[in-house]
């Protein structure tokens, strides 16, 4: 191999690279250019609000108050919550407003 061939592979070798870098840029603008057509689509479209739904135990971790208590406000239909199987899913946001303003039936 001569010093010619070497570097004459190298050149080639450096144009390969940036015409895969050239082709990686493209794909970057482009993709780019999507996300921001995708945000502004979601800023316009409504979003319908999901509840947070989170066992009894995450509840009492988030908020100290005992397993058994939470159980229990739900049993009394005092927050939101679902059963599934033989779990509760307390509807955190509820539980956050039924603390925030007490229990009215008191």
């Amino acid at each position: 191999m001569t010093g010619q061939q070497t570097f004459d592979e190298l050149e080639s070798l450096m144009f390969e690279q940036r015409k895969i870098t050239e082709k990686m840029e493209k794909i970057v603008r482009e993709l780019t250019r999507h996300n921001t057509e995708v945000t502004k689509i979601e800023m316009q479209v409504p979003r319908n609000d999901v509840p947070e739904m989170i066992t009894l135990k995450q509840a009492s971790e988030k908020t100290g108050i005992s397993y058994y208590a939470l159980r229990g406000l739900c049993l009394e239909n005092k927050i939101t919550y679902i059963k599934s199987g033989n779990k509760y899913l307390v509807n955190f946001g509820s539980l956050v407003d039924f603390l925030n303003r007490g229990d009215a039936n008191d």
